[in-house]
């Protein structure tokens, strides 16, 4: 036999030396047991080249694991772990931000009774004559800026309230900026540092309307160049800053839909194929789930010309009757109903009204109150809507005597496309489609992109044409991939490779066994896809969660384990599939390959707590009928009590034991006046007043302590506590009453903080609030004297001055 097989085979004999050669180069590489495999022919030919790449990278393996003997420990429940851990703790860090901003908003905002504060207490406590916007605005803008520094305006509310340079933004969040017209927006933009366009060039324009009626064409002057026709045909602010501004981005992720075929002729026709989808876990679209599902209503029912002309009231008729069942099966979910004419929309707002006369314990479903109420709406108003369900009224159809214009209304105009791309993206889980019309009756016409995408959408929706999100027609990413799929296919499941369209795909689709239109689960591998992603929020939580909250169950397997504990794997994930087929709890907490409980505890001392202390305003305390209650950055003034007296004179004093006594009471009552501290040692020495040999001697005893310094006659510790203000009312000593006995940093925190609780102060206003922060009934001349002379000299550098109104700088 071995005989007859080389004479049969002797025109090859010649390739055997080239092919014993690369066997050999090999043998180092693939190891002795695959080279005596192949050698002997124990090994078929059509598996000698996977072979060789199997032991090839088995053997990269063992060098990469010698070089880092981490990736030796690397197994699914160690990876699951840690997903887990910087799952918890990247929503954690969401939750900060959140508190962050709060805290710094809470910190921040005026709680003062001076100032433009004032004028606001004055408006709060009015019940008739309350300022009109503009002039509150006007008196206390920035007072109204401060406690509400996000202000939700149309630009036009923005011109009618604000007027120009009251108050500046930091940035503007221009929506919907497609329905804006340039000039509308640009008083807008004057208000602020930086902008932000947000809109959809393929979606509806501003109306023109009042615009034909009032602008008058501009007649160029011949030979002379207009240097601004490029505004002239800029019909939104966002065809403006698109032609201006470089730094355009789009934003990919198609957040409403929740099943793909809801935007997928809008992202064929009008966005390239650049929106990305998540996958939906139904194989196909259904009239009662997801998706598009269409209607057909009773044919030859359009009615033209005479007053009923333009509506087809059998369809209408159909649509009221589904708006009741609708609501009797779903009070919970939100429904709209969209028409492709004016005509139409009364016809169906007509009918519904009288259902609703006949179903009055459906009224609560109708409700204006609800977060987003039930709406009949023509094409060319629906911008900007969004329900659960949307149904859509074609209305255009064939009369009675079967004739069918292609006219189509609005979708024939310019522009008509970009009211039907509004149109068929306003559902979030299903639309209906309502025609008695279909594809086959609408002509393609060259040029008419909103009549030819009009014939696409209604046959999209009827047959499911380019069939949506279940088979991409992909193939396996990697061997990987393809080994999982071959396992569960062995065991009995259908599997789907790449499910999904547009960039978003599931890696394995596991069709579920109990009921073939719908997916059991998607399969996630560390494959191609995970390790290209961009960043690991999107990666490793925001996709997953993504899937999730459209019904999905992922379940992850990682190679490492896959290659290395495979029958373990396989075992897992055959338990996964049959706890979902038999209603189980998806994963076990703490198993490897699959989700897994968070286990990363939440930090709470990262989270500031905002409200620890009450909020008063902004350090001006509790005014009661004798002084201020100590709070925040104002306190009563402690005047220091010694513990026991000394004998003698303080002259006689040791010099350390002066030195003691002067740091206690400074310790105590600093920023304290000299002579103030020099009664203290007096009174510590039971002594009535403080001659001149007394000044001397603890001038120089605070001169000699090294833990005390001084603003010229003003002493305090070198290292104390924050600077406060001290109400003055209560004190026993008479000459801390005395202006000239306030520290001028004192009365600089003072006129700070009342100006940061007041925005903007009017000098006299001022004064007087100052005063009644330090404990005085009133500001005579003397007191108004030095509080004039630290704000003038400004002390902290803080107060800005405008004549006679005071702000604070930044």
């Amino acid at each position: 036999l071995e005989i007859s097989f080389l004479l049969s085979n002797m025109p090859r004999l010649n390739e055997w030396p080239n092919v014993y050669g690369a066997l050999n180069d090999l043998q180092a590489e693939i190891g002795q047991d695959c080279y005596d495999a192949i050698y002997d022919g124990r090994l078929p030919a059509a598996h000698i080249v996977p072979a060789v790449r199997v032991s090839v990278l088995e053997k990269i393996w063992k060098e990469l694991v010698t070089a880092d003997e981490s990736l030796s420990r690397l197994d699914a429940f160690t990876l699951d772990r840690n997903l887990n851990i910087f799952k918890t703790e990247d929503r954690n860090r969401l939750e900060i931000a959140k508190a962050e901003v709060l805290h710094s908003y809470s910190n921040g905002r005026p709680t003062g009774s001076a100032g433009q504060m004032a004028v606001i207490r004055q408006e709060l406590e009015k019940k008739t004559r309350l300022f009109p916007v503009r002039k509150l605005m006007n008196r206390a803008g920035e007072a109204v800026h401060l406690l509400k520094p996000v202000f939700l305006m149309s630009p036009m509310s923005i011109a009618q309230f604000l007027e120009p340079g009251s108050v500046t933004f930091d940035l503007l969040l221009i929506d919907e900026a497609s329905q804006i017209r340039p000039e509308d927006a640009l008083g807008a933009i004057a208000r602020a540092k930086q902008v932000v366009v947000v809109g959809d060039s393929k979606q509806l324009p501003p109306t023109n309307f009042f615009s034909r009626l009032s602008d008058d064409e501009a007649i160029p002057v011949e030979g002379e160049e207009d240097d601004n026709h490029f505004l002239d045909d800029v019909e939104s602010v966002l065809g403006l800053c698109s032609g201006i501004f470089k730094n355009n981005l789009m934003l990919r992720w198609h957040y409403r839909s929740q099943h793909p075929g809801l935007i997928a002729v809008s992202n064929r026709n009008f966005y390239e194929n650049k929106l990305l989808m998540p996958p939906s876990v139904l194989l196909t679209q259904s009239s009662k789930g997801l998706g598009v599902s269409f209607v057909a209503s009773p044919p030859n029912s359009y009615q033209r010309g005479g007053s009923d002309g333009g509506r087809n009231v059998a369809e209408a008729e159909l649509i009221a009757q589904e708006v009741i069942a609708f609501a009797k099966a779903n009070p919970t979910k939100s429904l709209g109903v969209a028409a492709f004419s004016v005509k139409q929309r009364d016809a169906i707002r007509d009918l519904i009204d009288e259902y609703r006369a006949k179903n009055s314990k459906l009224e609560p479903f109708f409700s204006l109150s609800r977060k987003e109420p039930f709406f009949v709406k023509n094409l060319e108003s629906i911008q900007g809507d969004e329900r659960d369900v949307i149904f859509i009224s074609v209305g255009y159809g064939r009369s009675s005597d079967g004739r069918l214009t292609q006219t189509f209304g609005p979708l024939a105009a310019d522009g008509g496309e970009r009211r039907l791309n509004v149109l068929i993206s306003r559902a979030k889980e299903r639309c209906t489609v309502f025609s008695s019309i279909t594809a086959e009756d609408v002509r393609a016409v060259p040029g008419k992109l909103g009549v030819n995408a009009f014939r696409e959408f209604l046959q999209f929706a009827k047959n499911g044409y380019f069939d949506v999100p279940v088979d991409s027609g992909r193939d396996f990413a990697s061997d990987f991939e393809e080994s999982i799929a071959t396992f569960l296919l062995a065991n009995g499941y259908e599997v789907k490779p790449q499910v999904g369209m547009v960039g978003f795909f599931i890696d394995i689709g596991v069709v579920d066994p109990n009921a073939s239109d719908r997916f059991l689960c998607g399969i996630e591998c560390d494959g191609a896809t995970y390790h290209s992603s961009r960043s690991a929020r999107d990666r490793d939580r925001l996709r997953q969660d993504i899937l999730e909250a459209r019904g999905w169950n992922i379940y992850r397997i990682w190679s490492t384990d896959w290659f290395h504990r495979r029958q373990e794997q396989e075992q897992r994930v055959l338990d996964y599939l049959v706890g979902l087929q038999n209603g189980e709890a998806a994963v076990p907490e703490a198993v490897p390959g699959g989700r897994i409980a968070d286990t990363a505890p939440r930090d709470e001392a990262l989270v500031p707590s905002i409200y620890e202390n009450p909020i008063t305003p902004a350090g001006e305390g509790v005014v009661t009928g004798t002084g201020v209650e100590a709070t925040g950055n104002v306190q009563l003034y402690k005047e220091y009590q010694p513990d026991y007296t000394y004998s003698g004179e303080p002259h006689e004093q040791p010099f350390e034991v002066l030195k003691d006594l002067v740091k206690k009471i400074v310790a105590c009552e600093g920023p304290i006046h000299i002579d103030e501290v020099a009664k203290r040692v007096a009174t510590c020495h039971r002594l009535e007043r403080a001659g001149a040999r007394i000044k001397r001697v603890t001038e120089d005893a605070l001169r000699g302590s090294t833990e005390l310094k001084n603003d010229r006659v003003f002493w305090r510790l070198a290292n104390g506590g924050a600077l406060v203000v001290r109400d003055r009312s209560r004190v026993t000593s008479n000459s801390l009453k005395s202006a000239e006995f306030l520290p001028p940093a004192e009365i600089d925190l003072a006129l700070c903080l009342i100006i940061k609780g007041g925005v903007r102060v009017e000098e006299a206003e001022l004064l007087q609030h100052t005063a009644k922060m330090f404990g005085f009934l009133r500001c005579g001349p003397d007191l108004k004297q030095v509080i004039k002379s630290v704000l003038a000299s400004n002390v902290s550098g803080k107060i800005r001055s405008e004549g006679s109104v005071y702000s604070l700088r930044g």
